[in-house]
C-alpha cells in the first residue's frame, strides 16, 4: 500500500461525536457548520471526534479527491478560550413610545419640538431655493416675500451662528430683497 502524504492539516473543534452515514463513514460538524466526512476505513479515528475537544484533521489526496487521512488531538496545546464579551442593551425610557390611547392622540412635547424643527428646517430649505432661483416674491407678492426672508435669515443665525456658508446664504437673501443679481 502507498504511503499517504499529508497535502494541508486544519484545526478543528467538533459539536458533537458525529453519525455514521449510510455507508459507515463518521459525518460531523464543527463550529463553525461545516460538515467532515471521515471514511470507514479509518474507523480508528472515530473515538478522537468528541465534542468540544480539539483535534487536527490531516488532509490527503486520492485520485484528486481530499480525503481525511489523520486526526490527532491537539487541546493540551490550546489556549483557553476567551469569553465573549457581556452585553447588556439599555433602553431610555423616553424612546420607549406609550402604548396608552392618550399618548397616540396627543403627541408630546418633545415630539412637537422635533415636528417644528423639521418643518421649519424644510421650509427654510425651500425658501432657501426660492430665492436661489429668484422666484420668492413672484410666487408670493412682496409683503410675504419680505416676511419669508426675514424669517430665513432669523432661521439660518439661530440654527447656525456664523460662517461663510451662512454669510452667502444671508447676501443671496439681501439681493433678492434689493432686486440685484
Amino acid at each position: 500500500m502507498p504511503e499517504q502524504t499529508i497535502t494541508r492539516t486544519e484545526i478543528v473543534i467538533p459539536v458533537n461525536a458525529g453519525q455514521p452515514d449510510q455507508y459507515g463513514n463518521l459525518v460531523f460538524k464543527d463550529k463553525a457548520g461545516k460538515d467532515f466526512k471521515v471514511g470507514k476505513k479509518r474507523a480508528q479515528l472515530f473515538p478522537l471526534i468528541r465534542p468540544d475537544n480539539a483535534i487536527e484533521i490531516g488532509w490527503a489526496e486520492y485520485m484528486n479527491k481530499p480525503y481525511i487521512a489523520t486526526i490527532r488531538e491537539v487541546s493540551q496545546g490550546l489556549p483557553p478560550p476567551t469569553p465573549a464579551p457581556s452585553y447588556t442593551p439599555k433602553l431610555v425610557e423616553s424612546s420607549i413610545p406609550k402604548a396608552d390611547a392618550t399618548s397616540a392622540s396627543t403627541p408630546t412635547r418633545e415630539t412637537t419640538r422635533e415636528i417644528n424643527g423639521a418643518a421649519v428646517g424644510m421650509t427654510t430649505n425651500i425658501i432657501w431655493e426660492m430665492m436661489k432661483a429668484k422666484m420668492l416674491q413672484s410666487t408670493f407678492g412682496e409683503p410675504t416675500a419680505e416676511a419669508l426672508r426675514e424669517r430665513f435669515k432669523k432661521e439660518i443665525c439661530r440654527n447656525y451662528g456664523v460662517n461663510p456658508v451662512i454669510e452667502v446664504a444671508k447676501k443671496i437673501a439681501e439681493e433678492a430683497q434689493t432686486g440685484e443679481a
